[in-house]
C-alpha cells in the first residue's frame, strides 16, 4: 500500500519547481481546459501549453497537481467527447526560495 507523503515534515516544506503539460482529445469549445483553469491558479501559463512554477513547498505543489488530476479524470464528465491524451509531469528541487521568486516577478 502506498504511503501518504506528512506534509507537516520539513521535507514538504522545501520549494520544488514544477512544470505541468496536458493534452485533451476532443474538448469542443475548451471546455473541460475552461473548468480546471482554477486548479492552475498557482501556475503560470507560458502559452504554449505547459503551466509552471518556479518555486512552491511541496505540500503545496502535491495538493494542486492532486486537484489537476482529479479535474482531468472527471474530464468526460464536463464534456462526453473529452479524451485525456497525455499528462506530462516535473517536478524537481527549486533554485529559488517562494519569496525570492515573487521578488522577481514584481520587478520586472
Amino acid at each position: 500500500m502506498a504511503k501518504k507523503l506528512d506534509i507537516s515534515t520539513p521535507s514538504a516544506q522545501q520549494p520544488v519547481r514544477v512544470i505541468v503539460r496536458f493534452s485533451l482529445d476532443g474538448d469542443t469549445g475548451s471546455l473541460v481546459r475552461n473548468a480546471i483553469r482554477p486548479f492552475l491558479e498557482s501556475f503560470i501559463n507560458t502559452r504554449t501549453g505547459t503551466w509552471e512554477s518556479n518555486a512552491m513547498p511541496m505540500h503545496e505543489a502535491t495538493r494542486a497537481l492532486r486537484r489537476l488530476l482529479s479535474a482531468l479524470r472527471d474530464a468526460h464528465a464536463t464534456n462526453r467527447g473529452a479524451i485525456v491524451d497525455h499528462v506530462w509531469i516535473y517536478l524537481d528541487q527549486a533554485l529559488v526560495t517562494p519569496d525570492e521568486d515573487e521578488d522577481d516577478d514584481d520587478e520586472s
